[in-house]
């Protein structure tokens, strides 16, 4: 979904670090019935370059999204926000361009289907 004309960005969300080569999963509670998972949001795509600002709404709590602003910096050009949750669940998430312009949407996290993969190493938080 573009901004506007030409700027595309697409919204990602992983157990594996997007900076990082090694395909570990960082995971908490592990013998309990929900497990607690490192997650990274993140925007990838052309576009990327030209965006100022993401704000993830966190759709934790039916009542009470959980808000996180995450702003361009030199280590962190890919606005990755890192969560643990055992949950997949909805995220609001407005992205804002460096002309201001806004772009809303809604997107659902899919980390659960990168626990079903093969070569998956596991390291154990506490």
């Amino acid at each position: 979904m573009a901004l506007y004309e030409g700027l595309m960005v697409n919204v990602r969300d992983s157990v594996f670090d997007p900076d990082s080569t090694a395909p570990v999963v960082q995971v908490r509670d592990a013998d309990k019935a929900n497990p607690i998972y490192r997650v990274f949001l993140f925007l990838e795509g052309a576009g990327v370059p030209f965006v100022s600002s993401v704000t993830y709404a966190l759709r934790t709590s039916p009542d009470r999204p959980e808000i996180r602003r995450v702003r361009r910096t030199l280590t962190n050009s890919r606005f990755k926000l890192e969560l643990w949750t055992w949950a997949v669940y909805d995220v609001d998430v407005t992205i804002v361009d460096q002309a201001g312009r806004r772009d809303v949407r809604t997107y659902r996290l899919t980390f659960d289907r990168e626990l079903r993969g093969e070569n998956v190493s596991y390291m154990l938080k506490s």
